[in-house]
């Protein structure tokens, strides 16, 4: 419980206080929040983490006819899943066709969706440990990790039970399972890199990183935790071995800063267009790979994400910078016209175009455009008001997201994930075009402004959503464990996104 001096001191400043990233200062509350604390406790490592250890399982098989079998793991567990959402359904039907035994649970009642997969679910939890699972695997969120471990009866389990995390963040999840589990059980903590979406046909060439936090010396618990390894290995995926600190210096500011341009983007509605860019078809992408997440997986990258509050003011930063480019050229085109009243100076209205013969097709026009064909190009007839309708928004929205993120200086990791490759794939083929292309864009798009303003409306929902959700928290700290306050952050997200919603209604990007 917070004391009423610290209290006192967080009522002196403002809220957001929050958004200072120069400050190494944690504000007062944080520290008796228990979701935050650490540990000191250091295990005896019996298997050290070696950074970057990347074991990559090939197959002689062709790419395009991959051997299902061929690296099949030779045992079999009994692995208790805890955490039956999207994410444990989707370990669930790989886990099935290797031919382990599948147990589930978890607070909703999912025993249909537990039939259809073939596997046993179990609502009471202690029902389930009494079935004395070889391996627990925790698919639940990041913000109820803990309340779900204290919850669980672990005297009913096996002391020798290996305990597998698959959380987004790493160094809290080591040290809740190091502070909250009995000595004698195994850990390990991993991280699946990829998700229902962005894997939804294979695992292969996807990370799974992971530390063996603490294992036995025991020969068969050794070889356990190998044969549980294989389990992915044996999918295709790229197995990566490094520490969990490693793993959050890399992974948990991308992970971050990916989910908030897809939720951002997923806000202002894009469409598909019959003539999508390569860089708005990314767009789309990063919407399908990240929209599909919940709000919580989100809401646990920002809380547990050290940098989440600095990263989120220089998108601010980003954002005002690029719209400052954009208006202090038009301000420089105005005074133009007005002071010089030069031709050069003449806005596009003022400026009209006569064509006295209507344009008829020759063979010398067919001719050019063959050059095209021949090159395997998609050739597309329609009429240059059609291309202006489909193209101008979708591409206003793609080069202004791709000179947001240059202006991070976002870098590449030793495990990026598939959306974060997205972002970085967009700032290549954004970046070698020149403002004056942008500014076109922005000058001859006559939704330009309001596109603008729906993207910063969007970022403005999102960061109240987040800030909605912390002030709940610390009020539930503060005053105990009222269920209004539990309640409360969830309706405001919904009614939130709801009148984001209406507010656009008006407006499409296309």
């Amino acid at each position: 419980m917070i004391s009423l001096p610290s209290l006192h001191q967080s009522l002196l400043k403002p809220f957001l206080f929050l958004l200072s990233s120069s400050s190494p200062i944690t504000p007062p509350f944080l520290p008796s929040l228990s979701f935050l604390k650490t540990t000191s406790t250091k295990p005896n490592l019996l298997h050290s983490s070696k950074p970057l250890h990347v074991k990559y399982c090939s197959s002689t098989t062709p790419a395009s006819e991959p051997d299902q079998h061929h690296f099949r793991p030779v045992c079999t567990f009994k692995i208790a899943i805890i955490g039956f959402g999207n994410f444990g359904q989707f370990l669930t039907k790989t886990l099935v066709s290797q031919g382990h035994t599948v147990l589930v649970h978890s607070r909703p009642e999912y025993s249909h969706k537990a039939k259809k997969l073939g596997v046993s679910f179990f609502l009471n939890p202690h029902d389930l440990c009494e079935q004395h699972p070889e391996v627990i695997l925790l698919c639940t969120s990041i913000i109820s990790t803990e309340h779900v471990l204290k919850t669980l009866p672990l005297q009913r389990l096996k002391r020798t039970t290996l305990f597998v995390d698959v959380l987004s963040v790493k160094e809290f999840a080591k040290n809740l399972l190091l502070d909250l589990l009995p000595p004698d059980f195994d850990i390990i903590c991993s991280h699946p890199m990829f998700g229902p979406q962005s894997a939804k046909q294979s695992w292969k060439d996807f990370f799974f990183v992971y530390e063996k936090v603490r294992i036995g010396n025991e020969s068969s618990r050794i070889q356990r935790c190998e044969e549980f390894l294989k389990i992915f290995q044996s999918e295709g995926c790229k197995m990566v071995e490094m520490s969990c600190q490693e793993h959050d210096k890399f992974a948990a500011g991308s992970q971050f800063m990916t989910h908030t341009v897809g939720r951002v983007l997923d806000m202002l509605g894009l469409e598909s267009t019959p003539i999508n860019t390569k860089g708005y078809e990314t767009l789309l992408e990063l919407v399908e790979n990240t929209c599909g997440d919940s709000f919580d997986l989100y809401y646990g990258l920002f809380l547990y994400n050290k940098s989440a509050l600095e990263m989120v003011q220089r998108l601010d930063l980003a954002i005002d910078a690029l719209r400052n480019e954009l208006f202090g050229r038009l301000h420089y085109v105005v005074r133009k016209q007005l002071f010089e009243n030069g031709e050069m100076g003449k806005s596009p209205q003022d400026v009209s175009y006569q064509n006295s013969a209507a344009f008829a097709p020759t063979s010398n026009a067919f001719r050019f455009l063959d050059i095209f064909a021949r090159e395997g190009c998609r050739m597309v007839e329609m009429t240059c008001s059609e291309h202006d309708w489909h193209a101008a928004g979708s591409q206003f929205i793609t080069h202004t997201i791709g000179r947001v993120l240059e202006k991070l200086d976002l870098e590449s990791t030793p495990i990026n994930t598939k959306g974060y490759e997205t972002l970085l794939q967009l700032v290549e083929n954004t970046a070698g075009d020149s403002f004056e292309l942008y500014y076109g864009l922005f000058m001859y798009n006559v939704n330009a402004m309001e596109q603008l303003e729906r993207m910063d409306f969007a970022f403005e929902s999102l960061k109240k959503q987040l800030f909605r959700r912390l002030h709940g928290v610390i009020r539930k700290e503060l005053f105990g464990n009222s269920e209004k306050f539990e309640l409360l952050p969830e309706k405001s997200v919904e009614q939130n996104g709801a009148a984001l919603s209406s507010s656009l209604e008006s407006v499409k990007i296309s």
